[in-house]
């Protein structure tokens, strides 16, 4: 993105269905095109009362090939009219894109085309009303936070060939009920999915060298460290198994943060070979001296999280 000292009125260009963008040459000699403002100018220098609501992207411009795109976003504010926009068509010469849809609320479907090897930044973050994206079969890493908040997104399918996923990127994808993990993808950020209290099973591909899924839970391929609990599962106990020496960050975060309700889960049982227990939440806590619980007397509570009594047995 260009710094804000870069933005100049003069250097703003303008094209019917785009709306306000700059472009900035890259090291190839290709350009990233940066998309300014979905509203376009009077010849006044006012801007009318109606927004574009179809935004096209083109493939190039006066000669100049578009191979990344990014959006606007000085000191969080956000392209002009883009909570009006209601669909963006991205062109086949690009390879990345990095916050292009952030705070695109209106957006519910976007399909990329298979040019796209790169989505990083914020690229569809708070973008409340998304229920369907077709990603690039194409695609080798999507980084941090790229789908926060996409509280409809109903479902994603990860191409076979994408390697990472990077830190909180479907942290409060609340509408999400499965999740499957192809053979090719190895790397997983923290919190990736926190507070996805509607994701109740995790799938892994057999040939995954990086990971499994246990009882629709995620963890590591040797079984010692438990990524994730699906925390949309119907169960009253999560017990953890034997064998698992490590808890990553957040992997037991099993309540909603809003209303700290769970319909079903009452209780975590952490087995007897658990080393490490990685940052649990703001909501959670270790006790200084283990406590007794009477709804569950064979076992010693060791603290909670949003509530939930971690346990283990005498």
């Amino acid at each position: 993105m260009c710094d804000w000292d870069d933005y100049d009125e003069d250097k703003l260009l303008e094209l019917e269905g785009l709306g306000q963008f700059l472009l900035e040459e890259k090291d190839d000699g290709t350009y990233n095109l940066e998309f300014v403002n979905a509203y376009m100018k009077n010849h006044d220098g006012t801007y009318p009362d109606f927004v574009i609501k179809h935004v096209v992207i083109p493939s190039e411009y006066d000669g100049k090939t578009i191979t990344s795109l990014s959006a606007y976003d000085f000191n969080g504010e956000d392209p002009g009219g883009a909570d009006e926009v209601l669909s963006i068509t991205v062109p086949d010469t690009v390879r990345e894109i990095s916050n292009l849809f952030e705070d695109f609320t209106a957006i519910e479907n976007v399909t990329l085309p298979d040019s796209v090897e790169r989505l990083t930044g914020m690229t569809f973050r708070y973008c409340y009303n998304l229920k369907h994206v077709t990603l690039s079969r194409n695609i080798t890493e999507m980084g941090g936070h790229v789908f926060e908040w996409c509280g409809n997104l109903e479902e994603i399918t990860l191409p076979e060939g994408l390697k990472k996923i990077g830190n909180g990127c479907f942290e409060y994808c609340r509408s999400l009920k499965e999740f499957r993990i192809p053979k090719s993808l190895t790397e997983i950020g923290n919190r990736c999915f926190d507070y996805t209290e509607h994701l109740a099973r995790f799938e892994v591909d057999e040939e995954n060298p990086a990971f499994r899924a246990i009882d629709g839970d995620l963890y590591s391929k040797d079984g010692k460290t438990l990524i994730k609990y699906a925390q949309g599962k119907e169960q009253e106990v999560f017990e953890v198994p034997e064998g698992v020496e490590r808890i990553a960050v957040c992997a037991l975060n099993a309540r909603d943060s809003l209303d700290g309700e769970n319909e079903h889960l009452r209780a975590i049982v952490l087995a007897s070979t658990v080393e490490t227990i990685e940052e649990l939440d703001i909501w959670g806590e270790f006790y200084e001296e283990p406590r007794a619980n009477d709804a569950y007397p064979d076992y010693v509570e060791i603290g909670n999280i949003h509530g939930l009594p971690m346990l283990m047995k005498m």
